[in-house]
């Protein structure tokens, strides 16, 4: 699964991928920090990162 990355490439704004993946906008922007920070990592890894607590 890789719907926040397709919609980044895709130049859509964090309200915009938040309303159509139906999430909180604060959960798309972590991911997403996290996503820029680490291109190669999957939508996944990012969420398990936020799980186990990491901090942006």
């Amino acid at each position: 699964m890789k719907h926040l990355h397709r919609k980044l490439e895709k130049n859509k704004d964090i309200k915009e991928i938040a309303e159509e993946l139906e999430l909180e906008n604060n959960y798309v922007e972590k991911v997403t920090a996290l996503l820029r920070e680490d291109p190669d990592r999957t939508d996944e890894q990012a969420a398990e990162l936020l799980l186990r607590g990491k901090e942006i």
